[in-house]
């Protein structure tokens, strides 16, 4: 028994090892996300994944998604954007 278990635990490692780092596209059908970068805010993030002279709606869409209770983001936090819209912060 320990050595079956011993062998499954190596077969597992393997296969984590062989495995790719990292897919950098998502699944199809998956919500487009956005990492915040420096100097980013909702509304920089919301004008780039909405264009037009007035990004609010974009802003309150992108707040509710996330479940943020204000306008406050981080360095680093991933944001899920809306899905029925395309635009060019998707990176």
């Amino acid at each position: 028994m320990v050595v079956l278990t011993l062998l499954l635990l190596l077969a597992g490692v393997g296969a984590m090892l062989a495995a790719p780092a990292g897919d950098a596209s998502p699944p199809p059908g998956a919500a487009p996300t956005v990492v915040v970068r420096p100097g980013d805010t909702l509304w920089s993030i919301a004008a780039r994944f909405e264009p037009g002279p007035d990004p609010i709606g974009a802003v309150e869409r992108i707040r509710r998604l996330n479940r943020l209770p204000g306008y406050r983001i981080e360095v680093g936090q991933t944001l899920t954007l809306p899905a029925h819209r395309q635009g060019a912060a998707h990176r």
